[in-house]
């Protein structure tokens, strides 16, 4: 039997030998082939993670990963700052129509009802869209992505007359709020859930001292995936290292 994979250095940080996954059609660009790069870091520090998100990493609970594409580099990272954000007329929309909502800050945390919230929105997403089902969905898989985390989490989570509607998940750096993932009740669609969870995300940046909003990958060509550039003035992380503002392909 093979023995246990390496240590490797991740940004300074010890980490387990990077695993790359085997190459699969991609989920965002129709014709294109994808793969990622996966490391296991559970003693990964918070300023550690900054420097590697501006070197193109994300990462689910404890598991750190990029994308390996070959030939492909249509997935950039995207960021918005929290001073200078300024809503459009659609987000501010968004925001006066779910005053009704209460909105609450914790730790993240797994149970049946946000189970049964995450399957609802992704069946509607597999069914429209295409997504691969059960991402997240167990118990186990839910806590290891969101709820084991070696860095500081918060969940927001917006519910109606007490029931769930949705959660933004978001890991917290010295700088930086990192959205990490949301969902929401799909048969809520006009409200605007997403849009709204992610402006109580940059609000609450702006109340931590935050200078950034990550929204993970920005992907050239996706249209699913636009609605990130439309949270301005936004920044987009180049081949060069250089952030700058999206290119037109890209909003």
């Amino acid at each position: 039997m093979p023995g246990p994979r390496p240590p490797s250095i991740l940004g300074g940080v010890e980490a387990l030998e990077p695993i790359v996954t085997p190459e699969q059609a991609c989920p965002y660009l129709a014709g294109r082939r994808a793969k990622l790069e996966w490391s296991y870091a559970p003693a990964l520090g918070a300023a550690d993670y900054e420097a590697l998100m501006d070197l193109g990493h994300r990462k689910f609970g404890a598991f750190v990963f990029r994308p390996a594409c070959e030939g492909c580099r249509a997935c950039r990272p995207i960021r918005v700052p929290a001073a200078t954000f300024s809503p459009d007329r659609s987000q501010r929309r968004a925001w006066r129509a779910n005053q009704d909502l209460a909105v609450s800050f914790a730790p993240p945390s797994v149970d049946e009802e946000r189970l049964a919230l995450l399957s609802r929105y992704h069946e509607k997403q597999a069914r429209e869209k295409g997504w691969p089902r059960d991402q997240h969905e167990s118990e186990r898989d839910y806590a290891a992505s969101f709820v084991e985390n070696p860095l500081p989490a918060v969940e927001i989570a917006i519910r109606e007359n007490g029931a769930l509607r949705a959660i933004l998940l978001a890991d917290l750096t010295p700088r930086v709020l990192s959205a990490v993932y949301h969902y929401h009740e799909p048969a809520l669609g006009r409200r605007g859930l997403g849009t709204f969870a992610i402006l109580h995300a940059i609000d609450l940046a702006g109340r931590l001292g935050k200078e950034h909003v990550y929204l993970g990958f920005l992907v050239a060509g996706c249209a699913s995936m636009t609605y990130k550039a439309r949270f301005r003035p936004c920044e987009v992380l180049g081949e060069d290292g250089v952030w700058r503002g999206p290119s037109i392909h890209e909003r």
